[in-house]
């Protein structure tokens, strides 16, 4: 009922006071109210695929670095390629038609009878799990490699450091050089690189959630996107 920059002007007001607005879907919801009832779903998606992809990624990096030059280290440069040239779409794609309609390990699409329904036992909770396994692992492909491969640049670095030849030189057995010389300050790049990705938990992957029908922030956004949902 106001001019562009007046509607403009109230919401940003608005915006500063925690009120985003009223979104177009039937009976008018809350924005707010849409978001925090998805952002647990994307929650569980994220922060498992963040954490198995650390984890993982550190370990299988700083055992490549170990071995470099071994066919695990060049395995790792191989998957390290394909990864950066497979755009993630096609990777979930290809889980989903064996993982979920081949060999059906996975459901290929959410049970959405799952959101609606969930209660805090072991029967959901198992659920949630035995749904999420193919976004999680479409999630971690990309994520472990690029962990492990950060790992084992960040390892052979200091590797060769002067302070852990010096430790070699005294007799210091190699467990000891690895995790408590080596890995400690190979770490330092990594942590930075986790802190970073920390920005992203909540946003959501727009396309793993759209592609296994998950409902949670990604899909939100492409739903308000594609009804003009402003």
């Amino acid at each position: 009922d106001g001019s562009t920059w007046s509607q403009y002007m109230r919401y940003l007001n608005d915006l500063l006071h925690g009120d985003l607005g009223t979104s177009y879907q039937a009976g008018s919801p809350k924005v707010v109210d849409l978001i925090f009832e998805r952002l647990p779903w994307t929650l569980i998606l994220s922060v498992s695929s963040m954490l198995i992809s650390l984890l993982v990624g550190v370990w299988i990096g700083a055992f490549c670095a170990w071995k470099r030059g071994g066919w695990q280290d060049k395995a790792l440069m191989n998957a390290s390629t394909i990864t950066t040239a497979v755009p993630s779409f096609f990777i979930a794609l290809i889980l989903a038609l064996y993982l979920g309609f081949y060999w059906e390990i996975f459901p290929a699409y959410t049970d959405q009878t799952m959101f609606s329904n969930f209660t805090w036992n072991l029967e959901s909770i198992g659920m949630v799990t035995y749904n999420a396994g193919l976004p999680v692992i479409s999630s971690v492909i990309g994520g472990i490699v690029s962990y492990a491969q950060n790992t084992r640049n960040s390892v052979i670095a200091v590797s060769n450091e002067n302070f852990i030849i010096t430790a070699k030189a005294k007799g210091v057995s190699n467990q000891t050089i690895i995790y408590k010389h080596i890995l400690r300050n190979a770490m330092l790049p990594i942590v930075t690189s986790f802190a970073i990705g920390i920005s992203g938990l909540i946003s959501g992957s727009v396309v793993i959630e759209k592609i296994f029908n998950w409902n949670g922030l990604g899909t939100l956004f492409f739903e308000a996107n594609n009804n003009n949902d402003y």
